[in-house]
């Protein structure tokens, strides 16, 4: 929306002054500015958000997509202070003078992702990541003391390690590792895989609901609507075939 203003200007401001609204904004060099500064920087965080949508993704996937948007941000407050805007187009494009001033923006959005986020920079949170997503990588001396015999039987275990990095994480705790022996870390696997990293996947179902249950529908009691939902949100395709087989059918005449 901020977009299509900015590229709509001149022709919003005619139709201003042809209602005779006094709107000298447009013309305000500094205004333009701030307003070019804020549809960059409104972008960015859009395209992060569009990044944190999705299925498949887990905890640390999404914490990484976090932490790369924190290196970005630390990089454009450098490169402000600089009077460099390479990084924000429409504020490059009413060739700003100088830019310090939004370092102090950018400022408050990496202290407020590191308030937000703080939960994760905790070790504890940190080592149980590392362990579900790189547990071949991690120094064994880092992790907890009970964990410390499982980490080790992991890593010098070689047909697991070439399986770690030949299929997906998921598939690599469910059908590879032994909940036997290696409990703590198929307990912990178990842990991040059941984390909420974004409230997509929740927003994805409610609206799956909503079109389910519609108003031809509205009858649809609360058994069968969860199995409605659970068939229309089920990622394993339903076999046709297998089930007609199952059933006696007549055929018509």
């Amino acid at each position: 929306m901020l977009k299509r203003v900015y590229n709509l200007k001149s022709e919003i401001q005619l139709f201003l002054d042809m209602k005779g609204y006094a709107f000298p904004h447009f013309g305000n060099k500094e205004w333009m500015c701030d307003f070019g500064f804020l549809i960059d920087m409104t972008q960015h965080l859009n395209d992060l958000n569009v990044e944190l949508q999705g299925k498949g993704q887990f905890i640390h996937n999404l914490y990484d997509k976090i932490q790369g948007f924190e290196r970005k941000l630390k990089l454009w407050k450098q490169h402000l202070l600089q009077n460099n805007v390479s990084h924000f187009p429409h504020l490059e494009k009413e060739n700003v003078t100088t830019s310090q001033k939004y370092a102090q923006y950018i400022d408050i959005l990496i202290n407020e992702f590191q308030l937000r986020f703080q939960m994760f920079k905790a070790e504890k949170t940190a080592v149980s990541m590392k362990m579900f997503s790189s547990p071949f990588n991690i120094d064994v001396d880092t992790v907890p003391e009970d964990f410390q015999m499982e980490v080790i039987d992991m890593q010098n275990n070689t047909d697991l390690k070439n399986v770690f990095f030949s299929v997906n994480i998921e598939n690599f705790y469910k059908s590879y590792v032994s909940p036997e022996k290696f409990p703590l870390l198929t307990k912990n696997a178990k842990q991040m895989m059941s984390l909420f990293g974004s409230t997509y996947v929740c927003e994805q179902l409610f609206s799956t609901m909503k079109l389910i249950k519609n108003d031809h529908r509205s009858r649809l009691s609360d058994a069968r609507l969860e199995s409605c939902v659970r068939v229309a949100t089920s990622s394993i395709p339903a076999d046709i075939d297998q089930l007609v087989s199952k059933k006696q059918c007549q055929i018509s005449h």
